[in-house]
C-alpha cells in the first residue's frame, strides 16, 4: 500500500495526475495485478542489493556485461543487441513486472552505453574520466527510465496501459547515448593541436532539425558539442555522423589558443 501511495504522489507531482484522478485510483491499485516499479532512490542510486549507479561509480555487472559487448561485437551488432533485449523485455514484463522491466531496462542501458564507449575507444582503455563520465550520463537516463516507469504503472491503473510498441519504441530511445558516447570515445584519437570536427548530418527528407543544426554549427573541438544520438530527435536511430579533419585555422578560432 505505501509504495502504491508513494507512486500517486509521485505522478501528482510530476504532473501526471490530479489529486482527485489519484485518489480514485487507489482502490483500483491495490485490486491490480502488476508489480510496481521501484522509487527513484532505490532505483537510481544503490541502496542494499537494489540499484543501478551509484554517485561515483558503476555497477560491475553492466560494465563487464558492456566491455564484453564491445569486445566481440561492431558498433552497429552492439545497437541491434540492445533493441532485441529491448523488445524481449516489453515482451515480458512490460505492464505486469513493471519492476523486473525497469530493472533490466536500466541494466540493458547502462551496459550499452558502456559498450560503445569502448568499442569507440579501439585499443586503448577507457581512462578513469571517462569512466566518471559515463556513470554521470547513464544516471541522466536512469531518472528518465524512472520516470517512464512510474507513467507505464499510472497507465495500468488508469485501464489505458501502452502497448508493447509504445513501450519498445520509447525503450530505443536509450540507445542515443551509446551512441554519442561510441563518437565521444572515438574522437579522442583526434584530439591535439591543429584538429577539429564536422558533424555530417544525413541530408534528406528525414533528417531532423537538430542534425542539421549541429551540422550547421560545426566545426568543433574533438569530443565537444553535439553528438549523433544524442542530439538527434531520433536518438538510437540517428544515421549522421562527425569527421575529424586537420585545420589549424579552425583551431585557433575555436580555442583563441597560439600553433605553432
Amino acid at each position: 500500500m505505501n509504495e502504491l501511495l508513494d507512486l500517486l504522489a509521485r505522478a501528482v507531482y510530476d504532473g501526471t495526475l490530479t489529486e482527485d484522478e489519484a485518489a480514485l485510483l487507489i482502490a483500483a491499485g491495490m485490486r491490480a495485478a502488476i508489480t510496481l516499479p521501484l522509487p527513484p532512490q532505490d532505483f537510481i542510486t544503490r541502496t542494499g542489493r537494489r540499484g543501478l549507479v551509484t554517485d561515483t561509480a558503476l555497477t560491475s555487472a553492466a560494465v563487464t556485461r558492456g566491455l564484453s559487448w564491445a569486445r566481440t561485437m561492431s558498433r552497429d551488432g552492439i545497437q541491434a543487441r540492445f533493441e532485441r533485449e529491448a523488445r524481449n523485455l516489453a515482451a515480458q514484463y512490460a505492464n505486469t513486472d513493471i519492476e523486473r522491466w525497469q530493472r533490466g531496462m536500466g541494466q540493458l542501458v547502462a551496459a550499452h552505453t558502456v559498450a560503445q564507449a569502448a568499442n569507440g575507444a579501439g585499443a586503448r582503455r577507457l581512462s578513469l574520466a571517462e569512466y566518471a563520465r559515463l556513470d554521470a550520463v547513464i544516471t541522466v537516463d536512469m531518472a528518465y527510465l524512472s520516470r517512464f516507469a512510474d507513467t507505464m504503472a499510472v497507465r495500468v491503473l488508469q485501464g489505458k496501459p501502452f502497448s508493447e510498441a509504445q513501450i519498445v519504441a520509447r525503450s530505443d530511445l536509450y540507445a542515443g547515448t551509446g551512441m554519442g558516447e561510441w563518437w565521444r570515445a572515438s574522437e579522442a584519437r583526434a584530439e591535439g593541436r591543429g584538429w577539429v570536427v564536422d558533424y555530417i548530418a544525413v541530408d534528406d527528407p528525414v533528417t531532423c532539425g537538430a542534425c542539421m543544426q549541429a551540422a550547421a554549427g560545426g566545426p568543433y573541438l574533438p569530443q565537444q558539442g553535439p553528438m549523433p544520438g544524442i542530439t538527434c530527435f531520433g536518438r538510437g536511430h540517428c544515421r549522421c555522423h562527425r569527421v575529424a579533419r586537420y585545420s589549424p585555422q579552425d583551431w585557433l578560432r575555436l580555442t583563441s589558443g597560439a600553433f605553432g
